[in-house]
């Protein structure tokens, strides 16, 4: 007997548990943006986090996304929020809570 698995969010989250990068391509075969967005926030590959975005035309919470990478890596935080600020089609997040945001990583790098 052959069994033949699929990539789908099911098999991405049981992947998940054991292997990140794999999870992630998962995910992608999947199609579930959010996930792979996820993956992309946790693996500190926020660089592709906004190109993604666009390509599959998915709006995720930035704002939220912004704390979680902040809270996980302050330094991460400061370039996905200046990423978030100069994007080509305009700010993708209320440039207050970016402010914010920046006034904390700066408090805590002294």
């Amino acid at each position: 007997m052959v069994l033949k698995l699929t990539c789908s969010e099911e098999l991405g989250d049981i992947v998940r548990l054991h292997d990140m990068s794999l999870a992630l391509s998962v995910y992608l075969r999947a199609n579930v943006p959010s996930k792979v967005i996820a993956c992309f926030a946790e693996t500190g590959q926020i660089d592709k986090i906004i190109l993604y975005s666009k390509k599959v035309n998915h709006t995720p919470d930035y704002a939220g996304l912004l704390q979680h990478i902040m809270r996980a890596n302050p330094e991460k935080g400061a370039e996905f929020a200046t990423q978030l600020i100069n994007d080509d089609s305009g700010p993708l997040v209320d440039i207050e809570r970016v402010s914010y945001w920046r006034r904390w990583v700066s408090m805590i790098n002294y």
